[in-house]
């Protein structure tokens, strides 16, 4: 049987799809028996390279399929072309850009409901423990090479060794900011903005001809997409927070905003604009994380790395009880001119 390289194969029993290639021919001895991460939905599927790749699209749906099966379709000719070129060695920025990866990840996963504080006591420990016995290799080997996986990167062993290193401080870091977040304080972390933005070597060179993404048109891709999805008044709600975040962010592309940025439009809402802590934590935040989630996912095109709304919030106003309003010499708070209206 034809193995279809263009459009998703459908199984004939099952009604699922699928993605099939045959492995080109250069590469079949050197790459027959490996592993490819091939990203599906929202997560990823890992296949071993035969004399063709055979791939579930986890899906019945031909709509859902096509979308599914070219993204998966580009990051399997990106492997392709990694192994043809052979090893990559990878310059300090790109290392720690895949270190913020790793952070990011972590974060992301846990930061909602991060468990005890306890946990995150024994993982730093772990984490030292592994780098004072010379096993860091064997601690953080394992996710260094289903990273470079994911990416279709094939790297030389000094990267691989350096970027270890780099993975081991990003998940550190990590790590400390998910123990704040146990003990309730999710305050931005203060060096979260080290890590620079990731970008496959490939990329790199045309980064400069790539189109700015500004915040409005941003929520415009967004609003398009969801037309269908969400109901109009939520994006009726969410297009009133943008317009506070378009003028604040002006024609920045919105791949540029930091986590810094985010939180400083969230003071400027508060100081600036007189809208209320709680309002700007429930709504507007709430908002703009929404989209940027969506922007970072696969049904966003991955046009963002990361979500920088991730962490960011406004400590609101202590809420004191009301009591009876109290006037110096009365005892009780009872007003001494209660029940005198009326009399001259």
């Amino acid at each position: 049987m034809a193995l279809m390289t263009a459009r998703p194969w459908k199984h004939p029993k099952t009604g699922t799809y699928y993605l099939r290639q045959r492995t080109p021919l250069d590469l079949l001895h050197s790459v027959k028996g490996q592993s490819v991460a091939l990203p599906v939905g929202d997560a990823f599927i890992t296949v071993k390279v035969g004399e063709a790749i055979q791939a579930s699209l986890l899906t019945k749906d031909i709509a859902e399929a096509r979308s599914r099966h070219s993204v998966a379709d580009g990051a399997l000719k990106r492997f392709w072309e990694a192994q043809r070129k052979g090893p990559t060695r990878l310059n300090q920025r790109q290392i720690t850009a895949l270190g913020g990866l790793a952070y990011r990840e972590w974060v992301h996963a846990m930061a909602d409901e991060p468990g005890p504080s306890g946990a995150y006591t024994e993982v730093l420990r772990l984490h030292a423990e592994a780098r004072e016995s010379g096993k860091l290799g064997q601690w953080v080997g394992p996710s260094v090479d289903a990273m470079l996986l994911k990416e279709g990167l094939v790297v030389d062993e000094e990267s691989r060794q350096r970027l270890i290193e780099a993975v081991d401080q990003g998940l550190v870091q990590a790590t400390q900011l998910l123990q704040r977040n146990a003990e309730g304080d999710y305050r931005p972390d203060p060096d979260g903005a080290r890590f620079p933005e990731w970008q496959r070597p490939a990329e790199k060179a045309a980064e400069a001809a790539r189109e700015t993404v500004t915040v409005a048109a941003l929520f415009d891709r967004w609003a398009a997409y969801s037309a269908d999805k969400k109901a109009p008044n939520t994006i009726k709600r969410y297009r009133g927070s943008f317009r506070s975040l378009i003028a604040f962010a002006k024609q920045r592309d919105s791949r540029s905003l930091t986590q810094e940025d985010i939180y400083a439009w969230a003071n400027h809402r508060r100081d600036v604009e007189g809208v209320h802590p709680s309002a700007i934590n429930r709504n507007d935040l709430v908002a703009v994380s929404s989209v940027f989630a969506w922007a970072v996912g696969l049904h966003g095109g991955k046009l963002l790395p990361s979500n920088p709304v991730t962490g960011v919030s406004l400590e609101e106003p202590k809420k004191v009880a009301k009591r009876g309003a109290h006037v110096p010499g009365q005892r009780g708070g009872r007003n001494p001119l209660s029940g005198l209206s009326g009399q001259a």
